[in-house]
């Protein structure tokens, strides 16, 4: 190794333990709800910006939106206490009681992500829910291919949506539904479950919003300038086991 690929790598190693410590610091800041005041030592990309909307039809459609329309930053968060038509995968509908759990979908431009490794974009965001979701109780894990599970229950969904041109991705929403607060579904939902079903607490949603972001753009940024290879080992043993 030369002495440009050691700068390099010496780089990279201090650039990964930052970005640990920013995401322990808003980490310590969930753990301890008293403290309401934390100091955001980086600069973050997602969670910089957040529209927050009543209602909306989707959150991943407004986001298409305004991907056509106008030049949202990277990051853009859109938030919505209810949708009257939210997506899943292929053609489901995502199912959600009005203000109890979270909605957002989040604008990213992962210019250093190649379109054969688009996979990475639902490692990081999987892993960085199984996060959010382990300062309240261990244990979460995910199910391919898009969704987050506590026990045999069903706790967050994901919609992916990359838009690639040529050899880059142009850009990509990530959608995610997170049941907090709700206890009461739909009978044909077969196996759903929130924070509150599991613990018996009420959450407030801004707080929760909040240290979600904080965990997904902390994996965000390691799946930019980390190493890959581990997020992928990581992601390997959270896993759900299908049976053959």
């Amino acid at each position: 190794m030369n002495n440009n690929e050691t700068k390099i790598q010496t780089f990279i190693s201090i650039f990964v333990l930052i970005l640990y410590f920013n995401f322990n610091a808003n980490y310590l800041f969930c753990r301890d709800k008293k403290d309401m005041q934390v100091n955001v030592l980086y600069i973050m990309i997602i969670g910089k910006k957040i529209l927050n909307h009543d209602s909306l039809p989707s959150t991943n459609s407004f986001a298409a939106h305004l991907l056509k329309h106008n030049d949202p930053e990277e990051g853009t968060v859109i938030q919505a206490g209810y949708q009257t038509k939210g997506r899943g995968q292929g053609d489901k509908k995502w199912n959600s009681d009005k203000n109890n759990n979270l909605l957002i979908s989040i604008i990213l431009f992962p210019e250093l992500i190649r379109p054969d490794e688009h996979n990475l974009i639902n490692i990081f965001v999987s892993l960085g829910i199984c996060d959010y979701l382990d300062l309240y109780f261990p244990g979460s894990r995910i199910k391919k291919p898009n969704d987050i599970y506590y026990g045999k229950d069903k706790m967050a969904g994901i919609l992916i949506e990359n838009s690639i041109i040529d050899d880059r991705i142009k850009n990509s929403i990530v959608g995610i539904g997170l049941n907090v607060n709700q206890t009461n579904f739909p009978a044909d939902l077969p196996n759903p479950t929130s924070q509150k079903i599991v613990t018996g607490d009420t959450y407030d949603l801004d707080d929760c919003l909040r240290c979600l972001l904080a965990a997904l753009d902390a994996r965000y940024k390691f799946v930019l300038y980390g190493d890959r290879f581990l997020l992928e080992e990581e992601y390997s043993r959270r896993l759900i086991q299908q049976e053959p």
